[in-house]
């Protein structure tokens, strides 16, 4: 799951979604715009049109322009912020709901992609625009391959020619820029107004600071050009580069400021955080959420609502920030000016109070789904504020922290191989924190274990498992909830290996500990429970498993409630149980219910879905309801697929249950193919092919 945009007033019943108002200080472009229109509504031209140029040259506000001047001609219209692959997701998901392509709270990009690029293609009265994308590659599997018209802002000049039509685009006119400057500071014309403007490069983003700053200060152009010729002079003086930006943008960006600071210093120091996160929306309500992390009196002034309000529309008044009632986003351009303005002792300070920002924004609580949409908003400014602070060489320890809890969200999202990407650097940080026998690295190594099972990596997770455990019984001894979250996972290897003596006597062991460390209420006990009950049900005593899966859901219930994963997965193997011993329709009802529940905590493209429904499968096909085994063996295939890719080892029994089905149909051919591509895999990887995931981990 990722940054979406949510109830906004631009999602009109008409699906148009902008990320601001109309720019009521545009000017000029009118050619450019002509243009654009003739081109896109050209059947020799093409559809997609690639708008390229420096940064601070206009993209972007060209690209609203021409949708606003449009919106009658589209009934859909969707804003992209392609920039960052996990906030391109998200709006990509938003799109998908809104259109009614995904249901709402559905995690799956792939699905959301091929679900809307199948309903696009099919009609033409739509716009997508997909602004500041880096390159081709990253944005072409979000493009319907026909209907329809698309706009793309990109600084990449040497954009593919196969996906869409390129041109550059250059700074304003002087007569226009000259229009602009007056219309964004409000005054009238002075003499003065061209020679700022030749100053500036003729620049739309320089022009825009500069207005700002005169219409906020009532200062004249005169005055704004002696400030911007003595900065100049500063530049120079001191040989520092402007960096990847004209000199224009980082000198306009320099006198907002500094009449930022004179003004609010407290908003100033806002700004020099916010410029560590990602170019992504920032929520107002994770700004006031992560307040009180913030040094005095920043912590008092913006835990209140109305003081985070108040600050937003200081840095609108110097065109620092753009922002809705929901959120704000920082240019990339001013992100990167912000921290580069910094004096190099002062980097890592406002890093690491983004970091800790961020360590209190990212909440994730595995037991409390409220706190998943939240994560799903911090997410890209979490792993932003990580990567500045590996960077910096700032506060390993929190980065860890951070990091392990963004894992464990990925995880619980079924993002597997984002998630093992995060979780080996959570423990190299924590190894640089603490030192390579710190028991604070048990916990990561715990995490990064189960998610390497998931991936089917089943020897590095068992080697995970074994040094977290030896660390923790080091610290804690035999009877610490700590060794029993890792004792339970450690168990479910020696399960999937076979060893279900050994792996039952784990589960016991971590249920006693959980008895006594929790209580028997509390979801852990829940969890290892299942656990237990799997074990029993795999030695063939399928009467106590029932029992304890039974104890196991109640607890699970009323401990995190009725529609929590944890359920769906008790659920699916009470399940398996009960149709071991032939109770048909009861293992029916408790599979389909499983599904259910997983389906909306999850979304219907999780791995945990794909279980209940192969279980399913396995079910009807035992009644030779072979059709509808098919489905669902089908279905638990393509989830899969997806979640773990084309190769993983479960594949192997997914492939098996559909070969064995579609022979028994009698489509002798597909079943040969099934059997031929799971020997493929088996080659592929040559180990022994895993069991079915056992449980939700305590």
């Amino acid at each position: 799951m990722t940054n979406r945009p949510r109830d906004r007033a631009a999602m009109s019943p008409a699906f148009h979604y902008l990320p601001q108002p109309r720019n009521q200080h545009f000017v000029g472009r009118q050619r450019v715009l002509d243009s654009l229109h003739r081109s896109l509504n050209s059947s020799t031209t093409g559809r997609i049109q690639v708008i390229c140029g420096a940064g601070g040259v206009g993209k972007t506000h060209l690209a609203l322009e021409y949708a606003y001047r449009n919106l009658e001609q589209y009934k859909v219209i969707w804003w992209l912020p392609s920039a960052e692959p996990n906030t391109l997701a998200g709006f990509y998901l938003a799109l998908a709901e809104q259109l009614g392509a995904v249901a709402p709270g559905h995690n799956d990009v792939q699905d959301a992609r091929l679900a809307v690029c199948d309903q696009l293609r099919q009609r033409d009265d739509w716009l997508l625009i997909f602004d500041d994308a880096a390159g081709a590659k990253a944005i072409q599997p979000y493009i319907p391959e026909s209907g329809g018209h698309i706009l793309v802002t990109t600084r990449n000049e040497r954009w593919d020619a196969a996906l869409g039509k390129s041109f550059t685009l250059r700074v304003l006119e002087r007569p226009d820029a000259i229009e602009f400057l007056i219309r964004r500071s409000g005054r009238s014309f002075e003499p003065s107004a061209f020679t700022l403007c030749q100053a500036l490069g003729d620049l739309p983003l320089a022009i825009e600071q500069a207005g700002a700053v005169v219409a906020a200060g009532g200062i004249s152009f005169a005055d704004y050009l002696r400030r911007f010729e003595d900065h100049w002079a500063e530049l120079l003086q001191s040989g520092r580069s402007a960096g990847e930006y004209p000199d224009s943008v980082a000198m306009t960006w320099e006198l907002a400021c500094r009449e930022l600071e004179a003004a609010d210093s407290e908003v100033a120091a806002l700004l020099k955080i916010l410029g560590f996160l990602a170019p992504a929306e920032i929520t107002r309500s994770m700004l006031v959420r992560a307040a009180d992390t913030l040094p005095a009196p920043l912590s008092t002034r913006f835990a209140d609502p109305a003081g985070t309000d108040a600050a937003i529309e200081i840095l609108q008044q110097f065109s620092l920030i753009a922002a809705d009632e929901r959120a704000i986003s920082l240019h990339r351009l001013v992100a990167s000016l912000t921290r580069d303005r910094l004096p190099e002792g002062q980097r890592g300070n406002w890093c690491k109070v983004a970091l800790g920002m961020m360590a209190a924004a990212f909440r994730f609580s595995a037991e409390s789904p409220a706190t998943w949409a939240e994560c799903a908003e911090a997410l890209p400014h979490a792993l932003a504020a990580s990567e500045h602070a590996e960077s910096l060489v700032v506060d390993p320890a929190t980065n860890a922290k951070l990091m392990n809890n963004v894992g464990e969200y990925l995880q619980l999202m079924g993002q597997y191989h984002q998630a093992r990407t995060v979780l080996e650097t959570a423990l190299r940080l924590a190894e640089e924190a603490h030192g390579s026998d710190s028991v604070r690295r048990s916990a990561i190594m715990n995490n990064l274990g189960r998610v390497l099972k998931r991936l089917g990596d089943n020897a590095m997770a068992r080697e995970h498992f074994e040094r977290a455990l030896k660390l923790d019984q080091k610290q804690y001894g035999e009877a610490h909830h700590h060794v029993a979250e890792i004792a339970n996972n450690y168990g479910t290897i020696l399960h999937q290996s076979g060893d279900f003596r050994t792996a039952l006597h784990q589960f016991e062991w971590a249920l006693e500990i959980c008895l006594n460390s929790y209580g028997p209420s509390h979801s852990k006990v829940a969890s290892v429970t299942n656990n237990v009950a799997y074990a029993l049900a795999n030695a063939g005593d399928v009467d106590r498993a029932i029992e304890h899966f039974t104890q196991a859901l109640s607890t699970a219930e009323a401990a995190v409630g009725p529609m929590h994963p944890m359920v769906a997965t008790i659920r699916t193997n009470l399940g398996i149980a009960l149709r071991l011993k032939g109770q048909t329709d009861e293992a029916r009802a408790q599979l389909e219910r499983a599904a259910s529940i997983g389906q909306a905590a999850l979304g219907p493209d999780h791995s945990d879905v794909a279980r209940s429904l192969s279980q399913l499968g396995a079910l009807h096909y035992m009644q030779n309801d072979f059709q509808l085994a098919r489905h669902y063996f089908q279905r638990a295939l393509e989830i899969d697929e997806k979640a773990l890719g084309k190769n993983h080892l479960l594949l192997c029994a997914r492939l098996n249950d559909l070969a064995r089905t579609l022979k028994a149909i009698g489509d002798v051919d597909a079943s040969a193919a099934c059997y031929d591509r799971g020997a493929q895999i088996l080659r592929a990887n040559n180990p022994v092919i895993p069991d079915e995931p056992v449980s939700q981990p305590a």
